[in-house]
């Protein structure tokens, strides 16, 4: 499936990566260990239940009925139809309970380990794929302070065009490419990001791909799985060189965090 997107949109550079992560006999491990099992007896009518069982929460979301959280919004807005309001909230935290409860019933099945681990296979493609990189909490301050000079500088030669010879296309041009640094100025990585880091340790791709694996592997399987991430990053940057030490390493110092999941 993922083979067939690359082609219809002619992105044909990433076939490579694609292979990669489908044959390199390395995935193995990462196979294994999102699939081992604990120890179980037959004996005491005990079933094998996965030793990372995926989270389903993760991985499914159930929106509630309109009528409900409409009802969830009266309450926070304070709109006077509290007896409703509050009748209808009982019946969200009833139907969100019965949900948990199924959701936790079903945290060891099969189909539900199968979905984890295609997204983590998902998310090693399109990570590596878009090539991001982990900032320094001062390269972007001096980033942002750059861009705001540029636009600034490229609105003011801008406005004063018409007297400067420019005709009505270059204007618009000029101010076209201002907005355009104001717009990156926006857009540039908050100091609260996972990306945004103390001091650079390694090298910036690197990084920013163990970070994002290592937060995918916590929201979708409950625990950091260092070895896999650094399977995926072995396999996905061409390299041979990382392991579980290393990646725990990478990851400190980052916003990354349980209290993010």
């Amino acid at each position: 499936m993922l083979t067939d997107a690359c082609r219809k949109q002619n992105q044909a550079a990433h076939l490579p990566l694609l292979e990669r992560l489908a044959s390199d006999k390395r995935m193995k491990s990462v196979w294994n260990t999102i699939y081992k099992q604990e120890a179980a007896s037959p004996e005491k009518g005990e079933q094998r239940k996965f030793m990372y069982p995926a989270d389903v929460s993760a991985l499914f979301f159930e929106r509630i009925p309109p009528r409900l959280e409409m009802a969830m919004l009266g309450i926070h807005l304070g709109s006077g139809f509290d007896e409703e309001a509050r009748a209808l909230r009982k019946e969200v935290e009833q139907t969100r309970r019965a949900q948990l409860n199924l959701l936790y019933e079903q945290k060891h099945d099969h189909l539900f380990q199968n979905a984890a681990a295609c997204s983590v296979f998902d998310e090693a493609f399109f990570i590596a794929a878009m090539k991001p990189e982990v900032f320094t909490r001062q390269s972007i301050v001096e980033r942002q302070k750059r861009l705001k000079e540029v636009g600034d500088q490229l609105m003011a030669i801008a406005n004063e065009g018409s007297t400067l010879g420019f005709n009505h296309d270059q204007i618009k041009s000029l101010k076209m490419v201002a907005f355009d640094a104001y717009v990156r100025n926006e857009n540039e990585p908050s100091h609260a990001s996972m990306l945004t880091v103390g001091r650079q340790r390694t090298d910036a791709r690197v990084r920013a791909f163990v970070i994002l694996m290592t937060f995918v592997c916590r929201r979708l399987l409950g625990t950091s799985l260092n070895g896999v991430v650094s399977t995926l990053a072995n396999v996905t940057l061409r390299r041979s060189d990382l392991n579980a030490e290393k990646v725990q390493k990478m990851v400190r110092g980052s916003k990354l965090d349980w209290s993010d999941l």
